[in-house]
Formats: structure tokens, sequence, C-alpha cells
């Protein structure tokens, strides 16, 4: 059920959109229909509104999706940055003895740790 969220987020996300594009349109199509019905000075407001759900409302849709998809891919991108990172645990944990090869002494302080990175001059 919580397996993969980042991936069903970007779905809901894809899904939302498409619903949201339907919908404007539908709007609009009732919106064009309904000027047959409506008194003659409301033939241009109704006209407005359809062409403002037929372009605009796409658009909205479209645009607001991108937060929750860009959710998603953060969720995603920290899902595989914690698999990288048990990968190096587990190999550290293989070798427990490589970090006291690589670093053969350990700084006291931290002026001691800047002064140990410095280019010898």
């Amino acid at each position: 059920m919580f397996d993969n969220i980042g991936g069903k987020i970007k779905l809901l996300a894809k899904i939302l959109c498409w619903i949201g594009i339907v919908a404007s349109v539908i709007v609009a199509v009732i919106m064009f229909v309904s000027i047959e019905d409506a008194p003659y000075s409301q033939e241009g407001t109704y006209r407005g509104l359809g062409f403002a759900f037929l372009f605009i409302g796409p658009l909205v849709s479209w645009v607001s999706s991108f937060l929750l998809y860009g959710f998603g891919e953060t969720i995603d991108l920290l899902q595989q940055n914690v698999d990288k990172q048990s990968t190096i645990i587990n190999k550290l944990n293989e070798k427990p003895n490589i970090i006291k090869e690589v670093v053969k002494e350990e700084p006291k302080t931290m002026i001691q740790d800047i002064e140990s990175n410095l280019p010898k001059i």
C-alpha cells in the first residue's frame, strides 16, 4: 500500500491534471450550449466564460499539477538516496577497519582538523 509512494503521488498528479482538463472542456461546452438559452444581454458573458474555461481552465489544471508531481519526484529522489546510503553502510560494515586505514590519526580539535586539510607550503 505504501510501497513506491513517490510514483503513486506522481500518478495522482497526472490523473488530477487530466480530470481538470476534461472538466474544463466540458464546462466550456456547456457554456457555449447555454448561449442559446441565455438572455441577449448575457450572451457575451457566456461566450467569454466558455472561452475562459476552454483555454485557461486546462492551463491552470496543468500548472497546478506541477507542485504535486514535484513532491512525488522529491520523494523518489530521497528514496534513491536512502538506498545508496544503505549500500554504502553495508559495504562499510563488511570492512570495519577501512576507516582506520584511511584516517591514520584523528585530529583533537577543530583547528587541528582544519590545519590538517590545508595544503603544505
